[in-house]
């Protein structure tokens, strides 16, 4: 499972943070993430999901989301450990560094518009 996860090219990466006003906001958030998880962010099919407070891998159990997206793309989603606000890591494999950043800007804006509500 692992070896069909790997991909090579041009990794891009990038962080987002939507800061809130409050823990029970980030808490609203993350219950919302779970319970009405999307089937596409940034018109990418959402391939699979991982609830990373049930982890399927030897991870131990954390507050967060794992999307895999296709063409190959992952998004993060997990509460700040120290500040009020939700993080969002995304991460894209391409063959070149301009459709990383492409990509990379199409799903920060479409994770955006889905944590701020």
């Amino acid at each position: 499972d692992v070896y069909k996860r790997q991909h090579y090219g041009f990794h891009g990466t990038r962080q987002i943070s939507i800061r809130t006003s409050s823990v029970e906001q980030i808490q609203a958030i993350m219950t919302m993430m779970r319970s009405s998880m999307p089937g596409q962010i940034a018109d990418r099919k959402v391939m699979s999901v991982d609830d990373l407070s049930q982890p399927k891998d030897d991870l131990p159990p954390t507050d967060g989301i794992r999307f895999y997206l296709e063409g190959p793309v992952r998004v993060i989603v997990r509460p700040s450990g120290t500040e009020p606000k939700v993080k969002c890591y995304l991460e894209v494999v391409t063959s070149t560094h301009s459709e990383a950043n492409l990509i990379l800007d199409q799903v920060e804006s479409a994770m955006k518009k889905l944590l701020i509500r």
